[in-house]
């Protein structure tokens, strides 16, 4: 049992978390690119702001699900989980 959990957390769950984790990064970096070319278009700031702040909620919540990955499979007594 605990090579099946192993083997899912390695082989799809934690790729498909870090292409996530990516995925957040890239729209935050969008978004801060927008704020600094958009300096004098109010509007267009306001679009990179909120590109930024999705971007952080993104990455919290993908690191959010690390943890929560981590803890369940420690709680499970996967020994190779880390």
């Amino acid at each position: 049992m605990d090579n099946l959990i192993n083997a899912i957390k390695a082989q799809v769950l934690t790729p498909i978390i870090g292409l996530l984790g990516a995925a957040a990064l890239a729209y935050f970096i969008w978004g801060l690119a927008e704020f600094i070319h958009h300096v004098d278009n109010a509007t267009e700031r306001e679009h990179g702001k909120a590109r930024m702040l999705y971007g952080v909620i993104g990455l919290a919540i993908m690191i959010t699900v690390f943890g929560i990955l981590n803890v369940v499979c420690t709680t499970i007594g996967a020994g190779g989980c880390k």
